[in-house]
């Protein structure tokens, strides 16, 4: 049959075109440690391994993934060489023979007498719930003695606790995937025997380019559930069957022996703030034996953690039988920006014309950690109303800082429109803003010379109006016609001069000062409100007539003198000097004065 093969082989590669593979290295020399070092995945523990190899049966290989056999490194077993694994396939019968005794565990297995048996033992204590590892099965047996007793035999023993109860005797866990056989070549080969075919598992390498054996299986799993932190011992053994040739072979791949160890994973939420104690870890636990006890380094016994600030938690976990796993886990704190928004907002003089700002009550921070100072540039306003930009500042802990601007608009009775609270005006109801004499200070408070006091004020020769404040009853006021040596005495009892309630807002802030020389005809102004540029109308007698432009502080932000008639001035207060806000227009000549109201807004 072997000849049949190599023919047919001959005349297929008249046809068929080949890949070209690399050589596959062996080596031999290892110790048992290094052999079962090569092996060791995570999760177990190894000692006391000894190996019982003749000849040059035992060593290593690597290069595998370039060849066909499907795992690229690790330990090779076989009963006679190491090197007749190296192909290309050229023999149907490579053999070496070592002249070496078998294996009782497996002439037991076998029913039959082994020789040329090649172990390699040790001891290990999983860490998990089961052990595995994968490897392939390899023989120059097939095809040649598929199904026949002529069979090499291998085996992989583990003894130890059963978690299914009792313990594992020299129990073979090299079986076919799904069954309870054994992998062997009359169970894994190219078609039926015995009622069993697992021909998927098998890989015919007649002809093969990188291997010598003439088949093997696929890549294959050994898998074993174990009690965790319990002592096992492992027993990998192969060795002819009956006779001493036809060499057989069981690569295990390198790093493949492993165990589901007990594993911590979890997932942290950091703290919000340097200071704060909102941090948490929560954790999942697998492998080992459930249920699992917690310890935490802050002394915490419960599964997940919380009320953390910044550092690190390590936490112990042991399984029900034992075993022991820690993780660490590293909280610190995720700063998000420090920001502040401002609000506008309308405040009211309180009864004694002052309102104080808080920059509480106009700014709100974000993503601060712990307390936070703030700093404004507008703390008390007194008396005088309209709108004013405030800027805030916030600091918080971490030093960061962060501002924003807001339009505080302040508001109060004004019965006599001359943007200063009642609260605040010198005469409650009378028009603070007539200064006839020009001394700076209102005539109602502090009168000018009889001959400056206002006609509009007189209500005889020698005789004004005064208005007249009840002591102790303010809310009758009512006006009176007294002499003008009367007048120093009426305003000590907290009376004032003129008329009461002489001016009201609805006449749009329009002063008209003195009667004696009428002199400034007219006013108007547009727009208003204004953006741009503000148009002034005037219609004046007289020359050298100033035109004057106050902010809500008095300040004179705009002046300009005009010649007499009809004048069309057009004010830019695009300007850095015009911010939003109220404005009074004031034209004066030495015999009138008119004053308006504008607003600006850009």
């Amino acid at each position: 049959m072997k000849f049949l093969h190599k023919f047919l082989f001959v005349l297929l590669c008249l046809s068929t075109t080949y890949h070209t593979y690399a050589q596959l290295n062996v080596a031999t020399g290892s110790t048992a440690e290094e052999m079962v070092a090569t092996i060791l995945g995570d999760g177990v523990n190894i000692s006391n391994a000894t190996i019982n190899c003749p000849g040059e049966s035992a060593g290593t290989f690597d290069n595998g993934n370039t060849t066909n056999i499907g795992t690229d490194a690790g330990i090779l077993l076989t009963s006679g060489s190491v090197f007749n694994a190296v192909g290309p396939n050229t023999s149907d019968s490579s053999s070496a023979n070592n002249n070496a005794p078998g294996d009782e565990d497996l002439d037991i297995l076998s029913n039959n007498t082994t020789n040329d048996a090649c172990v390699l033992e040790f001891d290990f204590i999983p860490t998990g719930t089961s052990i595995s590892f994968n490897y392939v099965f390899a023989s120059e047996e097939y095809q040649e003695y598929f199904c026949t007793e002529f069979n090499d035999i291998f085996a992989f023993l583990i003894s130890g606790p059963n978690p299914g109860g009792g313990t594992y005797n020299n129990e073979n866990i090299a079986i076919i995937p799904g069954s309870s056989l054994p992998v062997a070549i009359n169970n894994i080969g190219p078609g039926t025997c015995g009622g069993v075919n697992n021909a998927n598992l098998y890989i015919d390498n007649f002809g093969g380019a990188t291997i010598e054996y003439d088949g093997f299986t696929t890549v294959l799993t050994a898998y074993a559930a174990l009690v965790p932190c319990q002592e096992y011992h492992m027993k990998l053994v192969i060795a002819d069957n009956f006779d001493r040739v036809f060499d057989s072979g069981v690569f295990i791949e390198e790093g493949s022996f492993v165990s589901n160890s007990l594993a911590i994973s979890g997932n942290v939420t950091n703290p919000s703030c340097p200071l704060s104690t909102d941090g948490s870890v929560n954790i999942s636990v697998s492998g080992g034996i459930p249920p699992y006890t917690f310890l935490w380094s802050n002394g915490a016994t419960t599964e997940d953690v919380s009320g953390l600030g910044t550092g690190t938690y390590s936490v112990q976990v042991t399984d029900n039988v034992g075993c022991v796993e820690t993780a660490s886990f590293e909280l610190e704190v995720i700063s998000l920006p420090f920001e502040l928004s401002c609000e506008d907002i309308v405040v009211n003089l309180d009864e004694n014309g002052n309102v104080i700002i808080l920059p509480e009550d106009i700014a709100t921070p974000s993503g601060n950690c712990g307390e936070v100072t703030f700093s404004i540039d507008v703390e008390t306003v007194s008396c005088n109303l309209g709108d004013y930009d405030v800027t805030i500042t916030a600091t918080d802990v971490d030093g960061r800082t962060a501002t924003c601007v807001a339009t505080v608009t302040v508001i109060g009775a004004d019965a006599d429109c001359d943007t200063v609270a009642d609260a605040c005006d010198l005469c409650p109801g009378g028009d603070d803003n007539v200064d006839n004499n020009m001394d700076g200070d209102p005539d109602c408070a502090f009168p000018p010379d009889n001959d400056d006091i206002l006609d509009a004020w007189r209500c005889a020769p020698a005789k004004v109006y005064i208005c007249h404040i009840p002591p102790g009853n303010p809310e009758n006021a009512h006006t009176i016609c007294v002499s003008d040596n009367s007048i120093n005495a009426h305003l000590e009892h907290g009376d004032y001069l003129g008329p009461c309630e002489q001016v009201s807002c609805d006449e749009a802030g329009f002063r008209s000062v003195g009667t004696k020389t009428k002199k400034v005809n007219q006013m108007a102004l547009f727009p208003n409100p204004v953006q741009h540029n503000l148009n002034l109308l005037l219609d004046v007698d007289a020359s050298e007539t100033t035109v004057s432009i106050k902010n809500q502080f008095g300040q004179i932000v705009y002046e300009s003198v005009v010649d007499g008639g009809e004048q069309n001035l057009r004010i830019d207060i695009s300007g850095h000097k015009f911010s939003n806000g109220v404005y009074f227009v004031t034209v004066r000549n030495d015999g009138t004065q008119l004053a308006k109201k504008f607003i600006v807004h850009k």
